[in-house]
């Protein structure tokens, strides 16, 4: 092996877990999406058989003007058959997302051990061992983590509804949103780099690329993500009294691409009823207290706690965290989206599909996953010496992973989602 091979090793041997991990993860993942485009058997009920329909060009009685995630499944439908297609398509868009939060926790785990360095500038062996290990490892388990639930047997059986009501940072029955994220994660990262940095050109329009790719997948992170951003900006210009309103300005441009793009979704869809068959039906956004939350479960408080178990325990546990541009910014989206479930609904057909829960889930995502980096953070700043938060934050997350994986393994058979 010349020193060119030996460097180009050295480079990719670190993520090498990732690779096998991401290739079993994707197998599994396209058994998954393809039994769902074919409904086989009659069950792995899910949104596919509309999106294999729109790749064919066929009337499917519902409207996608978000286009990005067709425009795969067309590219693939060069090679392959409708059905192979969608879910080739869902394969490689949900992988980004898994790898661009893979990133972002090796991101963190570098600035960790930087911190770490002793004296003499070498990095001890642990932290060696967590950043070439722990940041693939917990980029799946991201990917699997669900709403906790009672390990009952009615629960288990599927007899009682686990995801309905409380939702789950990782909905597999919804493509569009298993396409979106990595986008999403792109843009929500972008975003807190010009908070915490102050404006420039490159990142910024960055920022309004991912936006926007984000948005022309599934729009439902970006009205969530654009109401924070919003009051983010306005209590900013309040509390510098105007001093930065050319960089909140120049910020505010960079949203101008997507803002657009929206009005054109949604002018489609609600102003002019061209969202399928029922259409017309289906015209305006409503507003009222739970109106749809409070249909699919009893007690809002408690499935709201369910769905974010971990995230709160980690907000209770390191409070202080909350200084932490990328974290305190999860949070804000997270509460938009908490309040759109909350207070919208679309009208019409529309109205029992609960479709600002997506804008909800994304909120969910981000959550867990700055919870995970602040708890990483945490356990290697605490690992000389025993402490009770770390530990605690842990069982929490695996509270969450556990469950998750027993109700993929559900998916993956053919049970209902609910």
């Amino acid at each position: 092996m010349n020193k060119k091979e030996q460097s180009l090793f050295a480079t990719l041997k670190p993520h090498m877990l990732l690779g096998i991990l991401l290739l079993l993860y994707s197998v599994v993942t396209l058994f998954l999406f393809h039994r769902q485009t074919v409904g086989y058997d009659g069950r792995y009920i899910s949104d596919m058989p509309s999106y294999v329909a729109e790749v064919q060009g066929i009337n499917s009685g519902f409207s996608f003007p978000y286009p990005i995630y067709f425009w795969a499944g067309k590219v693939f439908r060069l090679f392959t058959t409708p059905e192979h297609a969608v879910a080739l398509a869902t394969l490689v868009l949900n992988d980004l997302g898994l790898l661009v939060t893979y990133l972002v926790l090796c991101k963190l785990m570098k600035q960790c051990n930087r911190r770490e360095e002793n004296a003499e500038g070498n990095v001890e062996g642990i932290n060696l061992f967590w950043q070439n290990i722990l940041p693939a490892l917990l980029s799946v388990s991201l990917m699997l983590v669900s709403m906790v639930y009672p390990m009952s047997s009615a629960y288990l059986s599927g007899e009682a509804h686990r995801y309905l009501g409380v939702f789950t940072p990782n909905p597999y029955h919804n493509g569009t949103y298993l396409a979106a994220r990595g986008f999403m994660l792109l843009a929500f990262f972008s975003f807190a780099t010009l908070l915490e940095e102050g404006y420039s050109l490159k990142k910024g329009l960055l920022f309004s690329l991912w936006l926007l790719f984000a948005t022309m997948t599934k729009p439902s992170f970006t009205l969530i993500f654009g109401a924070a951003a919003l009051v983010i900006l306005l209590v900013r210009l309040v509390s510098a009294g105007g001093k930065n309103l050319k960089e909140i300005l120049l910020l505010g441009v960079l949203f101008i691409p997507t803002i657009l793009d929206l009005i054109y979704q949604y002018a489609g869809v609600f102003l002019f009823g061209n969202s399928g068959e029922a259409g017309a039906e289906s015209l305006g956004v409503g507003f009222g207290m739970a109106a749809v939350w409070g249909s699919l479960t009893d007690n809002i408080p408690v499935a709201v706690f369910r769905g974010i178990f971990f995230p709160l325990m980690i907000a209770i546990l390191y409070s202080d965290a909350f200084k932490i541009t990328w974290y305190r910014l999860s949070w804000e989206v997270y509460v938009a989206g908490l309040l759109s479930a909350l207070f919208l609904y679309e009208k019409g057909y529309r109205m029992m599909h609960m479709n600002f829960a997506w804008g909800y889930m994304a909120g969910m995502f981000l959550v867990f996953l700055t919870g995970t980096m602040v708890l990483m953070q945490r356990t290697i700043a605490s690992r000389k010496r025993l402490e009770v938060r770390p530990m605690l934050g842990w069982l929490t997350f695996f509270c969450h992973l556990i469950c998750g994986i027993i109700y993929f393994g559900y998916l993956l058979n053919g049970g209902l989602f609910h």
